[in-house]
Order: structure tokens, then C-alpha cells, then sequence
């Protein structure tokens, strides 16, 4: 994992103060029609049955309550010890330093850098055989890492680790920089200056080895193209969030820039959604674009717009847009080459959601980014085509 943010940070701010305007969804197809006709009569069922029935309103309280129910599952899960699941094969105890021994360790530890120091010289790391365990103890921040030895990623001046928490057992991700040249230095500022948007890291450098080490909680969960085989209404109500977690990246003023499954972390034991890699993002500027000389993204997920005749590339938030319909054409498995026209195709092999979705993912994809729906409005639409399944299910129920 590389540098992350949790898709319910700060979920109160997680409003639905409208319904979705279904008018984003008509100019593609008359193929809806008949779907639609036959979901607003079931919804209008339901409506005189309740005359307060509103398919956003009552998700809208369903989404706040996941959204806290999602903090309060990330805050039990950094409480517990949790060994990554890649480990479990590795050692049996759930710590890799014993509770008896930390004080110790720690004692010994701080000695030798409070003597280093006098010396005129920051050292944060501290190798095996002076802190007499079988690991290298990092500190940052008054805070005790052991470093779990098996590298899980390198490349050019980056090593990246597993460390935990000496005191509370708490695992992370250790990224270490070695710092070769000025461009170095740069491209680790940006990151930093990412990663204090999101309030997710701590830094430590290290003169002894140049090393700059930035530590981030490691994040629990498998990537979403390791979950292709979940069920249609789980698949939307991930997307529901995911779009959530964009829209809050945006109101701090960042782009992501590689939205794809790959990017995108499901844990199924707490029920988290995780957006990561923030390596390529950028930030925005007053006209709520990023124009930058280097390519960022995924071949086959960028919009055609990213593409300046001065060779340079311009990222906004309808460029976002276009990415996350891109990678719900995958995630959902609806093929965009597919002719709009072809309304047998549509009747015969789609499901009223999935042609609510088809019709939903080829707004996010056109090539008029003027016309391509907001986030808010995308996530609204995910909730109503939840909808049509509960609001069908109902009706059957009562029906037999």
C-alpha cells in the first residue's frame, strides 16, 4: 500500500440534500424507458403506502450510519492487534517485540541517540545488534517502530517495510528515502505535503543515513480487483463510498490522478473502503484545475482533455469523473463499446440495475466534460439504483 485515506474521514460532512436529478441519466438511450417507468411505479407504491418514502432520504441515513459505523471500525482496528494477513504464516505471537522487554529496549534505544546527538548528529534508527533484538528499531514523534526485515516494495531511492508500534502493536507501512539529489528532496516534499492534507503520516530523517522514513498506518483489506465476484448491491454500495472519499479529496484541494481497482482497498472484516496511492496527485489551484509536464494516471482511464497541444497535461475534477467511470466499467463489467442502439442487447442480457449503471457509467465517459455528472450526483444515482433492487424485493414480498 502507498500513501492512503480513509473514505469516511470526517463523514459528517456527508450530506444528501437533494435527490439525484434523473435528468443525467436521459439523451443516451430510450431504453430506459421502459426500466424506469417500471421502477418509478414501484416507488410510487411505496410512497402511498408511506407518503414519506424518499429512496435518497432513507440512504442518506444509512450512509451516515455506515460512515460512523466505518470510523468507529477503524479506530477498533488500530486499538487491536491485527497481523497482516500476508504474515500470519510468518510468527505465531501477535507482537514482534515481547510487552516485558519494551521498556528495556526503549531504555537502551533512547541512550544510544541521546549520545549520538552530542556528537551533533540526528539518528532515528537503530540497528539489530546495538538494540539486541532481531530488528531495527526506528523512532519518530517519541514513538517505537520495529521494522519487520522482508522488503514488500522497492524502487530507485525508495525501500518500503512493515514496522509496528512497539507500545500499542498497531502495524504500518515504513517508506524509507534515500536522498540522492535535489529532485529527490522535491518529490519527497510533495509527498509529505500531500500526506498533511490528509493527516495520515509522521515523518523522521535520519542524517546518519540520509534517510528520510515517512510512516503510515498500514492498511487491512484486499484491492477491489481481488473482489470482482461480490454481489451487484455490494459492488454499488463500495462505489457509493469510494465516490464519497473523491468528493472529500476534492474539498481539500487534491487531485488523485490514478483512479483505478487497483487503488482502491475493501476490508471485509471491518467494512472499510480505502482510497490510496497518492504518490502522483496534485493539488488544485483557484480554478480547481492541476496542470503539471509529467504524465499522471492509467493508460486507458484518463480522459482525452489531460492532453495539452504544449505537451503539458491538465487534471480537474471532471477528469476524476472520467477515471471512476472508467474503472466502474470494469469494476461492474459493463462494456462501454457496446452501441447504445442495440436495445435488444440491453433487454435481453442487462438487469434493470445493470442498465441503470450502463446508462449512469456513459455519462461519466463522454467526451463532453461539461456533461459529465458531479460526484454528488454520481453518488446520489449509485443509492437510487441500490434502490431498485430493495424497492423490487418489497413489492415482491408483498405481492406474495
Amino acid at each position: 500500500m502507498y500513501n492512503e485515506m480513509h473514505l469516511c474521514f470526517k463523514s459528517g460532512n456527508y450530506k444528501l440534500e437533494s435527490k439525484f436529478d434523473p435528468s443525467i441519466l436521459t439523451d443516451i438511450s430510450n431504453s430506459q424507458q421502459d426500466n424506469s417507468e417500471q421502477t418509478n411505479g414501484q416507488i410510487e407504491k411505496k410512497r402511498k403506502r408511506n407518503p414519506q418514502f424518499s429512496p435518497v432520504k432513507k440512504y442518506k441515513t444509512e450512509f451516515d450510519d455506515r460512515c460512523t459505523n466505518a470510523l468507529n471500525a477503524i479506530e477498533l482496528q488500530h486499538s487491536q492487534i491485527r497481523v497482516p494477513e500476508f504474515l500470519h504464516s510468518k510468527f505465531t505471537s501477535e507482537r514482534l517485540i515481547e510487552k516485558d522487554n519494551i521498556e528495556m529496549i526503549k531504555t537502551r534505544v533512547s541512550a544510544v541517540i541521546e549520545m549520538v546527538k552530542k556528537l551533533g548528529v540526528t539518528m532515528v534508527s537503530i540497528d539489530q545488534n546495538i538494540s539486541l533484538t532481531n530488528y531495527k528499531i526506528l523512532v519518530s514523534a517519541e514513538r517505537y517502530f520495529v521494522i519487520y526485515p522482508a522488503v514488500m516494495h522497492t524502487k530507485e531511492n525508495l525501500v518500503m517495510r512493515l514496522g509496528q508500534d512497539m507500545d500499542s502493536g498497531a502495524w504500518h507501512i515504513i517508506k524509507s528515502y534515500t536522498i540522492c539529489d535535489k529532485k529527490s528532496v522535491a518529490e519527497i516534499d510533495a509527498e509529505i505535503d500531500m500526506l498533511k492534507t490528509v493527516n495520515q503520516f509522521t515523518v523522521s530523517v535520519d542524517e546518519n543515513s540520509q534517510t528520510v522514513h515517512i510512516i503510515k498506518p498500514y492498511i487491512y483489506g484486499k484491492d477491489l480487483t481481488q473482489w470482482l465476484d461480490l454481489d451487484l448491491n455490494k459492488k454499488i454500495e463500495i462505489f457509493v463510498y469510494v465516490a464519497a472519499a473523491l468528493s472529500e479529496l476534492h474539498k481539500k484541494g487534491i487531485l488523485h490522478c490514478d483512479i483505478k481497482l487497483s487503488n482502491i482497498i475493501y476490508d471485509d472484516v471491518m467494512n472499510t473502503v480505502t482510497l490510496i496511492d497518492f504518490d502522483v496527485a496534485l493539488r488544485m489551484n483557484d480554478q480547481k484545475t492541476a496542470r503539471t509536464d509529467t504524465f499522471r494516471g492509467t493508460f486507458g482511464q484518463v480522459a482525452v482533455e489531460i492532453f495539452g497541444s504544449d505537451g503539458t497535461y491538465t487534471y480537474t475534477d471532471k477528469t476524476e469523473v472520467y477515471a471512476l467511470g472508467r474503472t466502474m466499467e470494469d469494476w461492474f463489467n459493463l462494456n462501454q463499446d457496446v452501441s447504445y442502439s442495440d436495445l435488444n442487447f440491453f433487454k435481453s442480457h442487462l438487469s434493470p440495475q445493470q442498465s441503470e449503471l450502463n446508462l449512469l457509467i456513459g455519462q461519466t465517459i463522454q467526451n463532453d466534460a461539461l456533461k459529465r455528472p458531479d460526484l454528488k450526483q454520481i453518488r446520489d444515482a449509485l443509492m437510487l439504483i441500490m434502490d431498485v433492487a430493495n424497492t423490487k424485493t418489497d413489492v415482491l414480498d408483498v405481492a406474495i
